[in-house]
């Protein structure tokens, strides 16, 4: 998906003025990390322990098995090529510690932070992937923060801290305790006064129904703007999301969030944020997302590019005004293309069907990103069950999709075979040069009956 190159103008008012697109560029050296190269060091806490304020740490992609801490440190650690190429890897309890008092000079950008498990703190393990507390107010910026597992902030916690949370992606961390329940699946917030923008927290969860699965503030004063809080579930309510607790509305500016708190207040939205593929793992957002262009350009902080290190803002909508999308993502369509650029989901799944109610129908949206119009030719179903699914387009081929227009391909599960699995591909034919014959995805399953006979034993003994 291909994304445009100019940078519009953004809007800031500096309430607290964090510039996080100038990170790194205070006076100081610049130390390098890489696994196994010709770096200054081959692990991160080696190089923190070696630098001074000002400093700047650039960390070659890779995994690095460790768990770091900034030791009150005003230094940036910042991955060369971003998070989807670059993980820290907990050694035990925290993957992240600031404990000694850091400032917003301490940044940390562009990791994928994973398998914290905590720091013992007030008699139980907190911050799985980040554990901030005396007054440590750091800089968390363009992250991918997942996997990690305590009993309060499975992906973040903070006590006494002023810190700034921007541009990140937190998900599928876990707050987790049989005395209690747990709190904050992705963060809790203890007595601070967190800055948190920009960020897309989905698929966290915590045990019990009455601590919230996403973000839990307790005498805390957040500032939340632009960012997509949904499907933060609990374990013993998996059916109902609890996405946020321990917030008033005028602290919630422009963000969606699951639960429906807060909806219709500060241009706050309460609905499906339409992301590529959350299942796998894929949080951009689809061109009908809600989230386009509806944040707020009037942010605290400098956010000059997103989790993919694309320029925003972008006009995502092309209504001529340039508007920040909520979430981590910005969707760029392009200015300088020349051909059509289809786009759409990598997969379709129809879920579980019966034979009493054996067909099952989705649409799959396909869009054009491209700067001419996009010509689909053809539309076909492969694969060894291809027989079990469908096409009921009611367009007529070709296909002619405009600039940011869409066409929706009508498909149906048919299966025949009680308890299979199938799966096929949609094979999409258009003039993209890229992408001529864009495959999708599609499985199903045909979950049938079992008849037990009248006579035949269902105890033993």
């Amino acid at each position: 998906m291909r994304k445009r190159t100019d940078v519009k103008t953004w809007v800031v008012i500096s309430v607290f003025s964090v510039a996080l697109g100038a990170a790194g560029t205070a006076a100081g050296q610049i130390i390098y990390v890489d696994t196994d190269g010709p770096a200054d060091f081959n692990n991160i806490q080696a190089a923190i322990n070696a630098a001074a304020d000002g400093d700047t740490i650039r960390v070659g992609p890779g995994e690095y098995r460790e768990s770091i801490n900034y030791h009150g440190k005003a230094i940036t650690v910042k991955s060369e090529e971003g998070p989807y190429i670059t993980t820290i890897r907990g050694a035990g309890g925290s993957v992240v510690t600031f404990s000694s008092g850091e400032t917003q000079e301490a940044i940390l950008e562009g990791f994928t932070i994973t398998g914290g498990s905590g720091t013992k703190h007030h008699y139980s393990s907190r911050g799985g992937g980040i554990f901030c507390i005396n007054g440590s107010s750091p800089t968390i910026v363009r992250n991918i923060i997942t996997g990690n597992s305590t009993t309060h902030g499975g992906g973040i916690y903070c006590e006494d801290s002023h810190m700034v949370i921007a541009g990140n992606i937190i998900t599928n961390n876990s707050a987790w305790s049989y005395t209690s329940g747990g709190q904050g699946g992705a963060m809790m917030s203890y007595g601070s006064q967190p800055i948190i923008v920009n960020n897309t927290i989905v698929g966290n969860t915590c045990r019990e129904f009455d601590h919230a699965s996403g973000v839990a503030f307790y005498g805390s004063q957040p500032l939340i703007i632009n960012c997509v809080i949904y499907a933060n579930y609990t374990m013993s309510h998996p059916w109902q999301n609890y996405d946020i607790s321990g917030v008033a509305s005028e602290q919630v500016s422009h963000c969606l969030i699951g639960d429906g708190q807060f909806a219709g207040e500060n241009g706050n939205i309460s609905e499906d944020p339409l992301l590529v593929d959350q299942e796998g793992g894929d949080f951009h957002l689809l061109p009908d997302s809600p989230c386009i262009d509806t944040g707020t350009n009037h942010i605290t902080i400098d956010l000059p590019i997103d989790i993919d290190s694309e320029p925003r803002i972008s006009d995502g909508d092309l209504d001529s005004t340039p508007i920040i999308d909520m979430g981590a993502d910005e969707l760029c369509v392009p200015t300088t293309t020349t051909a059509a650029d289809i786009f759409c989901k990598p997969k379709v799944d129809f879920g579980f069907t019966t034979p009493e109610d054996p067909i099952l129908q989705e649409t799959l949206k396909v869009w054009n990103i491209g700067e001419q119009e996009l010509i689909i030719d053809d539309i076909r179903i492969e694969g060894a069950d291809a027989g079990d699914f469908r096409l009921s387009t009611a367009e007529h081929l070709p296909i002619s999709v405009p600039l940011l227009g869409d066409a929706a391909i009508q498909l149906e599960f048919r299966p025949t075979t009680p308890g299979k699995n199938s799966q096929a591909e949609v094979v999409i034919l258009s003039n993209d040069p890229d992408e001529p014959d864009l495959r999708v995805s599609l499985q199903g399953h045909f979950q049938g009956v079992i008849h037990v006979p009248t006579d035949y034993p269902t105890t033993i003994g």
